[in-house]
């Protein structure tokens, strides 16, 4: 290499270094933590449906009016069986065709102290005819009284019986020949809410077999463990059905088991003693469900990022029921976008 060339070789890697140590350092990578609004999943606040912010064990109590029971007024076989829950029945329908021995022998009772007293009846008159001739002694007519107050008082004690159990004396031969069976009715007109007949099955005396209800309201008793939240709306689920419920009154002190009585009328005809669930809902518009990964909490309380002009605002929240996967809160509007994950969004002055 000639002289000339090596000295404009060494020039150029001069001027090569110049330019590496004047060139801008590399930009800083961000702070993972600084993350924009594209790069976080939103959510809408969704309606709550039918989310409850609280439940409690509910039993339909009897009720005086609008509902009648039929039972065995004595011991009895049920033997057919004319109709079944739900049916709608007239007053005086048949129900069930029940035998009561009882029954049957109170009518054989009867009878026969009937027909006893018809004639010792007439032989206290033929003695009485007798004893105005001389003809017979006081001590027979003495013995016809006696056994004339004994016939009085058995006919007395089977009528009784026969009234005790809804029988009419006037079928008394025809209970007696059909050994007791009779038919019981539906006292008034509605539809069944229970029937708790087996046919060949023996019901005691006062067993409730058949409710039949006329329509009206159910009364409700629940047992409260939580106060009520203001300005609530109540539903009660009853068997397979679920209807609203009003709030008629709550006791003014606490049971021994620490919940407070409140009673609420639902209108659904239902059997005495059916047991159900009281469900609170929050009022309508009041409350929206986000997820429950959406919350964040610090010393000045709950809240989320709701997404504002494509950026997070934070949106202090009332939670008032968390379940699962969600959260009920109060303070986001139905559809406003909610962040799903509140650790995925960084704090940002608004």
């Amino acid at each position: 290499m000639s002289p000339r060339s090596l000295i404009g070789f060494v020039l150029g890697l001069g001027a090569l270094a110049c330019s590496a140590d004047s060139a801008p350092p590399p930009a800083a990578p961000q702070a993972a933590a600084q993350r924009s609004s594209a790069e976080v999943r939103w959510r809408p606040a969704r309606a709550p449906g039918r989310t409850a912010l609280l439940e409690a064990p509910a039993r339909v109590l009897p009720a005086a009016a609008g509902r009648a029971v039929v039972a065995a007024p004595l011991r009895a076989r049920i033997v057919s069986i004319a109709a079944v829950a739900g049916d709608e029945v007239a007053a005086g329908a048949p129900l069930l065709e029940i035998a009561m021995p009882e029954a049957a022998v109170a009518a054989a009772e009867y009878l026969a102290a009937v027909d006893q007293l018809a004639a010792q009846e007439r032989r206290n008159a033929q003695l009485t005819e007798l004893r105005a001739l001389g003809l017979t002694r006081t001590s027979e007519l003495a013995a016809i009284e006696l056994e004339l107050a004994r016939l009085r008082g058995a006919r007395e004690l089977a009528a009784a019986t026969l009234r005790s159990a809804n029988l009419s004396l006037g079928d008394a031969r025809a209970l007696a020949a059909r050994g007791g069976r009779t038919t019981l009715r539906a006292p008034r007109a509605g539809r069944i809410t229970q029937l708790a007949a087996v046919i060949g099955a023996v019901a005691a005396p006062d067993d409730v077999l058949v409710e039949v209800s006329g329509g009206g309201s159910t009364r409700v008793e629940v047992a409260l463990s939580y106060p009520l939240p203001p300005s609530s709306r109540f539903e009660i689920e009853l068997a397979t059905e679920t209807r609203e419920a009003r709030l008629v009154g709550l006791a003014p002190d606490r049971a021994r088991d620490g919940t407070t009585r409140a009673w609420f009328d639902v209108d659904v005809a239902q059997a005495t003693g059916a047991l159900g669930r009281l469900r609170v809902l929050p009022p309508q518009g009041t409350a929206v469900l986000v997820p429950a990964t959406a919350l964040s909490r610090d010393a000045a309380g709950a809240y989320v990022w709701r997404r504002d002009r494509d950026r997070p605002r934070r949106l202090g929240v009332q939670v008032l029921v968390t379940s699962g996967a969600d959260a009920l809160v109060a303070g986001p509007k139905e559809g406003d976008a909610i962040a799903s994950i509140a650790s995925a969004v960084a704090e940002e002055t608004p």
